[in-house]
């Protein structure tokens, strides 16, 4: 099922940015993409607005519904999820910084080593492969360095589901149909592994980002509450219907990762499905985001 939704009548619905870029951040070559400054990643813009998180559906998880309305600032992501080149010139610079954790959290642990699990491993660091291995602390210190943050549950689940143009929202980044291999890779833990971060642009969201359901699961910024769509609609008090950029701060034990990966099933490439996780391993990754108005992230910009 395609889900229409409302846009507020300020919102041209667009996908281009037209106003000032963030420190940063400058025009790619290709016309509606940027790259960032620090690591090159090409990132694409997604506009304001007002978006349905999570489902209805009886047949998901709990904590995927129930679906409510939230409204998220402007916000650049990603277009490709990082890859272990990007991350090694992280690694490098840690390496002969005078202090290699200037972009830690204040909860990393002490004497935090930013190398990832699997890093010699030829069958995981191939360059145009996405980095795997790191844990959200390692995640959190990339994104930092890279002048960039890790995106929120809503930044993540709105560049994979919501097509500006159109205005709806769609079960998969790609639409409403079923995985196949030719558009995700996913559903291969026998024999499977991840893919070039480029591969699959049949999979991208509408927004245009890759890989947003397989290859791998993604860290978001959010820590992992099961009561997250509960606890926002409680949190409109006015009775607005609708709560501003979401967000769940904290380390915690667990934060959430999103978007399936290469050896999971198909019911977790779904861009409503959300689980906690609080380790390193194979299967994921992350990509990075930047907030059009940093200083207004909890209230909208």
């Amino acid at each position: 099922m395609i889900r229409t939704f409302g846009w507020p009548a300020e919102d041209t619905g667009g996908v281009g940015f037209e106003g000032k870029l963030p420190p940063g951040i400058k025009r790619a070559e290709r016309i509606g993409e940027y790259e960032s400054a620090v690591d090159g990643a090409i990132m694409v813009y997604v506009p304001k607005g007002f978006f349905p998180m999570g489902t209805d559906d009886w047949r998901e998880k709990s904590v995927e519904r129930p679906q409510f309305l939230v409204w998220i600032g402007g916000f650049f992501i990603d277009k490709y999820e990082v890859t272990n080149r990007q991350y090694r010139a992280f690694l490098d610079w840690a390496k002969t910084a005078e202090d290699p954790h200037r972009f830690a959290h204040e909860d990393e642990p002490e004497g935090k080593d930013y190398t990832p699990a699997l890093w010699d491993e030829t069958k995981w660091n191939g360059d145009a492969l996405p980095v795997v291995g790191v844990d959200w602390f390692d995640a959190y210190a990339y994104a930092g360095w890279a002048g960039k943050r890790l995106p929120t549950e809503a930044q993540w689940e709105k560049a994979a589901s919501a097509d500006p143009l159109r205005r709806v929202k769609v079960r998969f980044p790609w639409g409403d149909e079923r995985p196949t291999p030719g558009i995700a890779n996913f559903d291969r833990e026998e024999d499977g592994s991840t893919v070039p971060v480029l591969s699959l642009p049949a999979g991208r969201s509408p927004i245009g980002c890759f890989h947003m359901a397989g290859n791998v699961s993604e860290w978001c910024l959010d820590a992992f509450v099961e009561d997250y769509h509960e606890r926002f609609i409680e949190q409109d008090a006015e009775g607005a219907g609708w709560v501003a950029n979401p967000f769940v701060p904290g380390p915690g034990n667990d934060h959430t990762i999103r978007g399936g990966d290469w050896a999971g099933p198909e019911r977790h490439l779904l861009t409503t499905r959300r689980r906690p996780f609080g380790a390193r391993g194979p299967r994921v990754g992350f990509r990075c985001a930047v907030w059009h108005n940093p200083a207004a992230q909890a209230e909208g910009d």
